[in-house]
């Protein structure tokens, strides 16, 4: 699975089209388009991009895809 897979992946767990995610992010919906589209690589500057609006992503299963999706200190929330 490449990065821009995982990238779709956030977009589906958020439920959000391309457009919608490119704005939130804050990047042009073409930049977006490229990676999608596999014409282009996300820049660092996307990819954190991507990381500080979606701060529950592991930041390195987003670069390299290993481990889990969600960062260890999202999937072990306890409640009172």
């Amino acid at each position: 699975m490449e990065i821009k897979d995982r990238i779709r992946m956030i977009m589906e767990r958020e439920k959000v089209p391309p457009r919608v995610f490119a704005e939130t992010i804050g990047v042009q919906q073409s930049t977006l388009s490229h990676i999608l589209n596999d014409r282009n690589k996300p820049s660092l500057e996307v990819v954190m991009k991507v990381h500080q609006k979606y701060d529950y992503v592991n930041l390195e299963w987003l670069l390299y895809g290993k481990g889990e999706m969600m960062a260890v200190s999202y999937t072990h929330l306890t409640l009172p």
